[in-house]
């Protein structure tokens, strides 16, 4: 089960493999944009991590999969803050789990 901070670490090395450069990433309990990185050309890329469980350790929800109502909230927020972050001229990826698609889908 992957939380966000786990994802964000695996996406991290992916894009260092992957020739893009000045990586910044945020832990789940900081605010702002999980993940800035600029690729070959110049492009930069913006995006907002989602996890399938809590990466606190301390929450009830922690190493327990997030429930349809939690995941459509969590994603609902995800993809508004994109949203609103699109009116800048940088590119936005949204990273989810597949399996919150097909729930979200059957909501």
């Amino acid at each position: 089960m992957l939380n966000e901070n786990r994802i964000t670490e695996l996406l991290v090395i992916y894009l260092q493999q992957n020739n893009y450069s000045k990586i910044e990433s945020l832990k789940s309990t900081q605010k702002g944009i999980d993940i800035k990185a600029t690729d070959s050309k110049g492009k930069k890329l913006f995006v907002e991590v989602k996890g399938e469980t809590s990466a606190r350790e301390s929450s009830k929800r922690f190493g327990q999969y997030f429930s349809g109502k939690q995941i459509w909230n969590h994603v609902a927020v995800a993809v508004l803050k994109t949203m609103l972050d699109m009116n800048k001229p940088e590119n936005q990826i949204l990273i989810l789990p597949l399996h919150f698609l097909l729930i979200i889908k059957n909501y």
